[in-house]
């Protein structure tokens, strides 16, 4: 087995030092694209190794706090594709060969290595998260609260689409950005939505970064597996999960068993309501929703 390659993203200072290693203007400049770029290319570890703050090496005075935190915030991503979060770190240089080793001992991911150019910001991010999860190899591992079990199946299902993921990328800039919790608002309303425990996401940013084949094959097995449960409609909370669903795998010769309806129309239907403050985070995913909006911001 060939031994799994191992990125190291460093700051300047110490790069030299690293026999491989990426040189940053500072290890607090690293983000989570870099990391996820890292892995979705084929690495099989990525760690940012950052000067020793302690001894007064940092020109920034915060590189290596901020290069720890978007590690932690990529390790929560990269646990969502079923990778191990063993494989990002943040590292003192005199531990990097530790990591390495650590890594080989993982063995490689499997993934098939994306070659395309990324692009920048929160699209590249998704777009390489979309990858890893569309990958057959990976095995997507979400926190559920009511996931169904193998040969279950359900009247409503929820897919969370990329707002989870888009959430703790953009955690930092925008803290209020978290999309909420649309169970408890369906559960409010007298609807029980199931989730699938190993969901893939509809697949828009693959489609987006032009990968018409991975996003055709993710397409069709979302298509099978979505049959499998059962389920009289498929509910999310995405505006652009909604699309992709819709307009984006009827492009593709791919038919849902079951209609898409977008969060705000299930709950409207149902006759729910909600707060200003929670439908702040109700993504309105056409113009059809209009009249849903003034029924779930009617009288509490």
């Amino acid at each position: 087995m060939t031994a799994p390659r191992v990125e190291l993203l460093a700051c300047r200072r110490v790069a030299p030092g690293l026999p491989g290693a990426r040189p940053l203007p500072c290890a607090g400049r690293v983000s989570p694209n870099d990391l996820l770029e890292a892995l979705a290319r084929g690495a099989g570890g990525v760690a940012v190794v950052p000067c020793d703050r302690d001894r007064g090496d940092c020109r920034f005075e915060r590189g290596a706090e901020r290069a720890a935190a978007v590690v932690a915030r990529t390790r929560r991503l990269v646990a969502v594709t079923g990778l191990a979060p063993e494989r990002v770190a943040c590292v003192a240089p005199a531990a990097a060969a530790d990591f390495a080793d650590a890594v080989r001992r993982l063995g490689p991911t499997g993934i098939t290595p994306w070659t395309r150019p990324v692009e920048p910001g929160l699209d590249g991010a998704l777009g390489l998260l979309a990858a890893l999860l569309a990958d057959p190899a990976a095995r997507p591992s979400w926190n559920r609260r009511a996931p169904l079990a193998p040969g279950e199946t359900c009247d409503t299902l929820f897919l969370h689409g990329v707002a989870p993921l888009a959430a703790v990328l953009l955690e930092e800039a925008l803290p209020d950005a978290d999309p909420g919790d649309p169970l408890a608002l369906l559960a409010a309303a007298g609807i029980e939505a199931r989730e699938l425990p190993d969901e893939r996401g509809a697949g828009g940013p693959l489609r987006a970064a032009g990968e018409t084949d991975r996003f055709a094959d993710l397409a069709r097995r979302n298509a099978e597996r979505f049959a499998a449960t059962g389920a009289t409609r498929i509910v999310t909370a995405c505006a652009g999960c909604a699309r992709t669903l819709t307009e984006a795998y009827a492009e593709a010769g791919v038919r849902l068993h079951a209609p898409v309806v977008p969060l705000v129309r299930a709950l409207a239907e149902a006759g729910g309501r909600v707060s200003d403050r929670a439908a702040l985070r109700l993504p309105a995913c056409d113009s059809d929703t209009a009249a849903a909006w003034d029924t779930l911001l009617g009288p509490i």
